[in-house]
């Protein structure tokens, strides 16, 4: 047994020897830490070699963070073991077929500098003169371009056929799958069921894109959908694949919530290897936040025995499993007040997972929740002003919510000097509302940090990197603004500051590299290429990203992906592992998983405008709500727009989230409107 106290679920986690298990661990539960005792008692006590542990979760930086507390807890290096996501590993297994599926050469993952070229060229061979509403204020047939409009709306499609063909033919795709699948607007009058079927039938093209085959994009890639269809396909085709290839005996799946239907199906050939011993599915219903972005529903944690069975490899007969349920309710992360709330905001779903949280910690500060009839501080009129000049009367203005926030945590940090301003963290839907109160910080001069992800476009060294790729097709051999970007650069950013003879003798230098790769033969093209990218990166992890990206490219397919980054790369994020020191501004999505002594929440983008909202859709909603409010350790402060739409009694639709929030805290949701 561990030397670490634990509580009796999270020792029966550790050491059950049941072979499926379903572990409901709540917010704040020590689900991380159980799970890298899991894996080493099963290498202590159990005698299993690394090489038969496969530990699966949600994210990249999750599965990293399993190997290494695994690593921690076993005292020695674990090699052989395997902690990844659905998708590495589904990848792995493509690429490791890639001939079968006809690709050019090896794929890399698709992304948007790749994705909306091939839809502009779809779009120029194929014009749809009927399709001229607002989509198109983006995007023309002249200039081309634009990644909000049409270019968008192709994409989108595009992936959903491939998605589809997963479960039916392309003949049987329509304009029906994307309207009842909410791929188009559901109102939307312009995306007419013949523009839609018109966009449908690209896809054949599309897909020879993909594989490499096309005269104007010759890049083969792979889209996420793709990565876990062509797995199956090998698995269904080879019977024995995982077997030959893998020795996993014990599987633990983390973040379980976040799993699609697709992910389950690939699960089950996996616990149906012949080496396999135990399955231990860990996850928290209430924490399932992705369903409408990533297509993952909490139904497979909540009903999982529907979905696992084991399968009679002689009469092909499939047998539903038995799971054995452990339930880690307690939470020792959050005030007593906290975890409250949090109870009464999830209790309210319908399709979730009978547990209430418990707390370990003292009751603590109540929460807050302050409802607002505006965003801003209301500014006055030049009449209120002229006003003011004759009487000296006060002002009645309305404050705003974003700039109470801003104020509110200027107090507290000016309140006592000795608080960490790292162990304060603003939360919202959305990273505009992150940038409002920015803003309000900067004004009060409170420094801040951004947990959201960045835009590329916006990292100069990023932009260096694309001029350089610039000077190597460009030909030119003088020097240019490109070439003084690149050298800055490498320069750290100082070269400006400088004398001329060193800014000239840089300058030269990376010319001379140019010229370098200009005569080089292709493959030390790349690998020069590579060179001056991590030389331009100085460590940056936004850039060094790239070298990953360009892994599997040709340097002719590298140096055309630079060039349309610039063109197609506006909406490109990459979010950072390390920041400084700051008030962390951070989506709700984002802080999953973290925490914070001080959380300030913004519950004004819970709810879009507009009357409808599916039930499913609330559910989700409050999901995220829960996350929000169980990231705070001692003091939780929510803020929030009373109105989501309308200026009058008849069409006034109210926040019901922030409704909600009231309601939890025992207060009376009452706005007061003058109209």
């Amino acid at each position: 047994m561990p030397s670490v106290k634990y509580n009796e679920a999270q020792q029966e986690a550790i050491v059950s020897k049941e072979k499926y298990i379903r572990v409901i661990a709540g917010a704040g539960a020590g689900k991380t830490q159980v799970n890298s005792e899991v894996i080493a008692h099963k290498l202590n006590e159990l005698g299993a070699k690394p090489e038969e542990i496969l530990a699966i979760t949600f994210s990249k930086n999750g599965a990293k963070e399993i190997k290494d507390r695994a690593v921690r807890t076993a005292g020695h290096e674990l090699p052989g073991l395997t902690a990844t996501t659905f998708n590495a590993l589904e990848n792995e297994i493509t690429l490791n077929n890639w001939e079968k599926f006809g690709f050019r050469h090896r794929p890399s993952v698709i992304d948007d500098v790749q994705d909306l070229p091939m839809c502009d060229i779809l779009l120029r061979r194929h014009p749809i003169l009927e399709w001229t509403g607002s989509s198109f204020k983006n995007y023309t047939a002249t200039s081309g371009f634009g990644v909000n409009g049409a270019l968008r709306i192709v994409s989108d499609i595009m992936h959903h056929c491939g998605k589809l063909l997963m479960k039916k033919k392309f003949s049987d795709i329509t304009y029906q799958d994307m309207k009842d699948d909410e791929i188009i607007p559901v109102n939307s009058k312009e995306l007419t069921p013949s523009i839609v079927n018109k966009i449908i039938s690209f896809y054949p093209e599309y897909e020879e894109m993909k594989k490499g085959n096309d005269p104007e994009f010759n890049v083969p890639v792979i889209t996420f959908d793709e990565q876990i269809a062509f797995a199956m396909r090998v698995l269904n085709e080879d019977p024995d694949y995982l077997d030959n290839n893998y020795d996993f005996a014990y599987i633990i799946v983390d973040e379980a919530q976040d799993t699609s239907e697709d992910q389950i199906e690939f699960l089950n050939h996996i616990i149906n290897m012949k080496k396999f011993k135990s399955l231990i599915v860990v996850g928290d219903d209430s924490q399932a936040i992705y369903e409408s972005l990533m297509g993952t529903s909490p139904e497979y944690l909540i009903n999982l025995d529907k979905y696992l069975y084991e399968i009679d490899r002689k009469t092909g007969i499939k047998k539903p499993v038995k799971i054995h349920d452990i339930v880690m309710d307690t939470n020792y992360r959050s005030v007593g007040s906290v975890i409250d709330m949090a109870n009464k905001i999830i209790d309210k779903n319908v399709n979730k997972y009978d547990k209430e949280l418990v707390a370990f910690r003292e009751q603590g500060i109540k929460p807050t929740v302050e409802g607002f009839y505006r965003k801003t501080d209301q500014k006055p009129t030049k009449k209120q002003l002229e006003a003011f000049k004759k009487t000296q009367t006060p002002l009645k203005l309305q404050e705003g919510q974003y700039d109470k926030m801003a104020r509110d945590i200027k107090a507290l940090i000016d309140s006592d000097p000795s608080i960490n301003l790292n162990d304060i963290a603003v939360l919202a839907y959305s990273k505009n509302e992150l940038l409002s109160v920015a803003d309000k910080l900067t004004e009060l001069g409170v420094p801040s940090k951004f947990g959201a992800p960045e835009k590329l476009v916006d990292n100069n060294r990023v932009q260096a990197l694309l001029k350089f790729s610039h000077l190597i097709y460009k030909d030119v051999d003088t020097f240019s603004d490109d070439t003084l970007i690149v050298a800055n650069a490498l320069f750290d950013g100082n070269l400006i500051e400088e004398d001329s003879d060193v800014i000239v003798e840089k300058l030269s230098e990376v010319m001379d590299t140019v010229k370098e790769i200009r005569s080089s033969y292709e493959d030390e093209k790349k690998k020069l290429f590579l060179g001056m990218l991590r030389s331009l990166a100085h460590g940056d992890e936004a850039v060094l990203n790239f070298e990953e990206k360009f892994k599997d490219m040709e340097f002719e397919e590298i140096l055309k992906y630079c060039d349309d980054f610039e063109i197609f790369g506006a909406d490109m994020q990459y979010k950072r592992s390390e920041l400084g020191d700051g008030v962390m501004l951070i989506t709700a999505h984002s802080s999953k998983g973290l925490e914070w002594k001080y959380v300030f929440g913004s519950v004004t983008g819970f709810q879009k405008p507009g009357n409808r909202i599916s039930s499913r859709k609330v559910e989700e909603m409050r999901r995220l709500l829960f996350v929000l409010i169980t990231r705070a350790r001692d003091v939780l402060k929510l803020y929030g727009v009373y109105t989501v739409s309308g200026n009058t009694i008849e069409t006034r639709v109210y926040n019901m989230f922030l409704k909600e929030c009231y309601e939890a805290l025992d207060k009376t949701f009452a706005p007061v409107f003058t109209k």
